[in-house]
């Protein structure tokens, strides 16, 4: 008879500890979700926030690039000034020269 009590109180108190252990972590599981939720609001305006900030970004990025190419085109314009005077002052050192040595 001493026999079977004692797995009684074995089998009662494993019962225990596994239903203290089910209901703990269904509560600990309901806990997290409350603090997710709690939560989710602050960091749906976070992620707003950052999404604004990319796009400032993205919009800046985009107006830069339009001014570099604007820059890349006035350097080729700029370029070609300067090898059409560089070819002037040759044809003009030239005739001066044949002047000069003609006189």
């Amino acid at each position: 008879m001493n026999w079977n009590l004692n797995w009684t109180a074995i089998i009662t108190a494993l019962i225990g500890v596994i239903s203290g252990w089910y209901a703990s972590s269904k509560n600990d599981h309901t806990s997290r979700e409350e603090v997710y939720a709690e939560h989710v609001p602050d960091l749906w305006e976070r992620l707003d926030k950052q999404s604004k900030q990319l796009d400032k970004v993205i919009a800046e990025r985009d107006e830069l690039r339009d001014k570099v190419q604007d820059l890349q085109e006035k350097i080729e314009e700029q370029n070609k000034t300067i090898q059409q005077l560089t070819f002037s002052v040759n044809q003009l050192k030239t005739s001066y020269e044949e002047d000069k040595h003609a006189k």
